[in-house]
C-alpha cells in the first residue's frame, strides 16, 4: 500500500510530539538528560515555529474517507500548535517541563506507597485478608496507572489448552459470531460499570462487570492477552436478576500494553470496549506539550499459576 503524503506528514508530526514529550519523571537525573530532548535554543525555536506556520495547508485538502479527513484535521491542528509551542519557547513564554518539576514529588510518594501495599499483598497469607489488600492495591493504582511505564513481557509464560478448553474455546467463538450478528433492536444495551480504561500490574486480576438484560448470557472476550476464570480468552456469565454479568482479567506478562476487552449478548446491543493497561511500578516519561492527543492509554508479579 502506497502511503499518501497526508499519512507521511501525520507520522512525521507524531515523531515530533512524541520526541519532545519523552520527559521522564523517576529521578532529577533523568529530568537533567530529558532536557536534550527539548528546544533550548530561542533562535532554531523560532525558526521551526515559522516553517511549520508557512507549511500548514491554507486550503482544505481534498477529501477522502472520514477516517483519513479526521486524521488529517488532526494533523494540521497538531502543526498549528506545536509551532505556537515553539514561538512561545522563543518568546519565553513556556518552561519545557515545569510541571513535571512540580509533580516529581507527588509521583514519587504515590509509587511508595503503592510498592509498600503490593508487598503487602505478596506477604498476605490469609486468602480472604488478600483479596481485601489486592483490591484496595488495585483501586489505589487507578490514579497513578497513566504515569507508570508499560510492563515488560513475560515470554516464559505458555497456557496450553486441553481437549475441553479446545471445545469450550470454539463454542465461544461461534456463539460470539452470532451475537455480533444479532444486535439489532435490542431493547438495552449492554454497557461496562465503571471507568473505560483501567491500569494492572502483572498477576493482578481486574473485575469486569456489565450491566445487561436480567439474567442474560454475556460474552466476554480479550483481543490483546491475558485471560478469564476459564483460562480461555473468551468467557460466557450469566447476568443476574439485577442484569449485572461479572468475571475477572488477568495478565501473566502475555499481555503488553493496551488490551481490549469486548463484550456480547443476543439480548442486548454491543457494548463499548474496555481498555486495560498492564504497567510496572515505575514512573515513565510524562507528555508536556500542550497538545492534547489521546493517551493509550506495564511490575513485579504476585504470584503465577501452576503451569
Amino acid at each position: 500500500m502506497r502511503l499518501s503524503r497526508t499519512h507521511f506528514t501525520l507520522i512525521f508530526l507524531s515523531s515530533i510530539t512524541l520526541a519532545f514529550a519523552q520527559a521522564p519523571e523517576r529521578k532529577p537525573k533523568v529530568l537533567d538528560s530529558a532536557q536534550k530532548q527539548i528546544p533550548t535554543d530561542p533562535k532554531a525555536a523560532a525558526e521551526q515555529a515559522e516553517f511549520l506556520k508557512k507549511n500548514v495547508p491554507a486550503a482544505p485538502l481534498p477529501a477522502g474517507s472520514p477516517h483519513l479527513d479526521s486524521l488529517r484535521a488532526r494533523a494540521v491542528e497538531l502543526q498549528k500548535q506545536h509551532a505556537q509551542y515553539l514561538q512561545d519557547f522563543a518568546a519565553g513564554k513556556t518552561i519545557p517541563h515545569a510541571h513535571l518539576h512540580e509533580t516529581l514529588p507527588q509521583r514519587t510518594q504515590d509509587l511508595k506507597a503503592l510498592t509498600l501495599s503490593l508487598d503487602q499483598v505478596k506477604s498476605e497469607a490469609d486468602p480472604s485478608k488478600k483479596q481485601l489488600l489486592s483490591k484496595a492495591f488495585f483501586a489505589a493504582l487507578q490514579p497513578i496507572g497513566s504515569y507508570l511505564e508499560i510492563a515488560a513481557a513475560n515470554t516464559g509464560y505458555v497456557n496450553m489448552l486441553t481437549e475441553q478448553q479446545q471445545a469450550e474455546l470454539t463454542r465461544l467463538e461461534q456463539a460470539w459470531e452470532a451475537a455480533d450478528k444479532e444486535y439489532d433492536n435490542k431493547p438495552q444495551p449492554l454497557h461496562f460499570v465503571g471507568p473505560g480504561h483501567l491500569y494492572t500490574i502483572t498477576s493482578l486480576s481486574v473485575p469486569i462487570i456489565v450491566q445487561a438484560p436480567p439474567s442474560s448470557k454475556v460474552i466476554f472476550q480479550t483481543f490483546g492477552g491475558g485471560f478469564f476464570p476459564n483460562k480461555l480468552a473468551i468467557i460466557e456469565v450469566q447476568a443476574n436478576a439485577a442484569g449485572i454479568a461479572e468475571t475477572e482479567w488477568v495478565s501473566y506478562g502475555d499481555s503488553i500494553g493496551d488490551t481490549v476487552i469486548g463484550a456480547r449478548s443476543k439480548s442486548a446491543p454491543l457494548a463499548e470496549n474496555l481498555t486495560i493497561t498492564t504497567v510496572q511500578l515505575q514512573l515513565s516519561p510524562l507528555p508536556e506539550l500542550p497538545i492534547q492527543l489521546p493517551s493509550a492509554p506495564a511490575t513485579p508479579q504476585i504470584e503465577t499459576p501452576d503451569q
